[in-house]
């Protein structure tokens, strides 16, 4: 996708970011043998796909003719994906929620971004809505970690 200079450009990379991070998470809860590390994973594809139904929601609200404050260069987005290659079927607790981790910063950042780069509130608030649920994962997946090397000690 090139520069985004409309809400539906924006909303539509959001919504593929999206279904990204579903596969991902999807693909990750498969590699994995631990049965709590899967619970995770598919906690996390739940989560992904209820943000994915919110934006698919806003692009078929009537008049998305909305315009962004400037153009958005897609060399300027922060990158979501986190290789799978990192994402070994031996890997343990720590090693999965860091991977977690990883992604659920990068949709926060993409989120947080294009949210200030809407002028039209009722979208911007869906972006900046969407940027606070994945700072919740964030901490939520923080949270497990700090637990998890805690346990460990």
């Amino acid at each position: 996708m090139g520069d985004m200079t409309t809400i539906r450009e924006i909303l539509e990379f959001a919504i593929e970011r999206e279904g990204e991070a579903v596969e991902f998470y999807m693909a990750m809860a498969d590699r994995v043998k631990n049965p709590a590390i899967q619970e995770l994973f598919e906690d996390l594809v739940t989560e992904e796909l209820e943000h994915k139904s919110r934006l698919e929601l806003e692009v078929m609200k009537e008049g998305i003719v909305a315009r962004t404050v400037g153009v958005l260069p897609e060399t300027s987005l922060d990158k979501t994906a986190v290789d799978l290659d990192q994402v070994r079927s031996q890997m343990d607790y720590q090693e999965a929620l860091d991977v977690a981790i990883q992604k659920e910063r990068r949709s926060l950042r993409l989120y947080a971004r294009l949210s200030g780069l809407v002028v039209e509130a009722e979208f911007s608030e869906t972006l900046l809505s969407l940027a606070e649920e994945e700072a919740r994962h964030l901490t939520a997946l923080e949270e497990q970690y700090e637990n998890a090397m805690t346990e460990q000690q």
